[in-house]
């Protein structure tokens, strides 16, 4: 679509159960994006969003000259996240205390194919 951004892949680092049943469900602490701009400047967009910050806090966008040099800054978030400490996750019923574990990716990519590629890359 012309002048519209269009999403091209999309990441959230996430703890705790991949299917939400009775008390444990995901939790959520990072969203990255990348864009393509559809204006004929070939620029694409990664933005990295903190899921914890106040609304309109906590998000970063840097926009690059190529889809390769963007998707290798995603590729780039996605490693050094892999780093981070174990996270808080929602806390089991009858628990006060948050349960830490490490994080994982569940990606969504859409290399401009209309079709969706949905994995989840571990820790």
């Amino acid at each position: 679509m012309a002048g519209i951004p269009q999403l091209r892949a999309a990441g959230w680092f996430v703890t705790g159960q991949e299917r939400p049943h009775r008390s444990e469900h995901l939790s959520y602490h990072l969203l990255v994006r990348l864009w393509e701009h559809m204006d004929g400047s070939g620029v694409w967009s990664v933005s990295l969003h903190d899921c914890a910050a106040p609304a309109g806090h906590g998000r970063v966008e840097r926009r690059y000259g190529s889809e390769d040099a963007a998707r290798t800054a995603l590729a780039a978030m996605y490693a050094l996240a892999r780093h981070l400490p174990p996270l808080p996750t929602m806390p089991p019923l009858g628990q006060t205390e948050p349960n830490h574990e490490l994080g994982r990716w569940q990606i969504s990519e859409d290399r401009q194919s209309g079709a969706g590629e949905v994995g989840t890359a571990g820790h």
